[in-house]
């Protein structure tokens, strides 16, 4: 997984007795090549955020399919797509077009981030059949309540809701992005409904995270 990352996958990892493998992100992003690097015969499963939780940043489909490429069969790739509804970058890939690759992958998505439905705890994930299958094993019998689940299900059907959110967020950054720019703050550009900028002062400029040379 990445570093940083989003925090419970640590949490998970080492709830399983697993052994985390961390790797430090490359100008606010996965470095994917340092990450297909750190794989062994031991390496069971690999976590990717993106939009990544909490730079905004996100994995190109270049990037991305290279990367693919040197994952054995036998690894879980698991991609959280918990923002991806609100990404405008036309680089991004289609990770659902991927299955029938030969990979293991699991594709997670969320009602609480463009959806608006965070009180209702619910998401999904979509791998091929033996996956499912084995999750399900394993998944606690009330881990969604009815409520939820005809929500998500209206809330998949609401096409006018989503593209509203969509626009309400590229308008609110656009707005945000000019205020930072009259105060002269700096800011990473984000493909999420968040985003990363310095604040505060460095001991040194090469400490910070938008040195030319970060």
């Amino acid at each position: 997984m990445g570093d940083p990352t989003f925090s419970f996958y640590q949490i998970v990892v080492a709830a399983a007795g697993g052994e985390e493998v961390l790797v430090p992100l490359k100008k606010f992003s996965y470095d994917l090549n340092a990450m297909a690097a750190r794989i062994t015969d031991r390496t069971k499963l690999i976590f990717l955020n993106t939009p990544l939780n909490p730079t905004g940043t996100i994995i190109h489909k270049d990037v991305f399919e290279e990367f693919l490429a040197r994952i054995p069969p036998d690894i879980i790739l698991v991609v959280d797509e918990a923002y991806g509804e609100y990404v405008t970058d036309k680089s991004y890939p289609d990770f659902l077009g991927y299955r029938g690759s030969g990979k293991k992958m699991i594709v997670l998505r969320t009602f609480s981030k463009i959806y608006g439905l965070a009180g209702l705890r619910i998401g999904y994930g979509i791998a091929d059949a033996h996956l499912i299958s084995c999750l399900n094993k394993i998944r606690g019998p009330f881990n969604t309540n009815l409520l939820a689940q005809a929500a998500a299900a209206a809330a998949l059907d609401d096409e006018e809701h989503l593209q509203r959110s969509r626009a309400v967020n590229q308008e609110g950054l656009r707005y945000l992005y000019g205020e930072l720019d009259a105060l002269g703050i700096e800011y990473l550009p984000t493909q999420a409904n968040f985003f990363l900028m310095r604040v505060g002062s460095m001991q040194t400029a090469s400490m910070s995270p938008f040195s030319k040379k970060g």
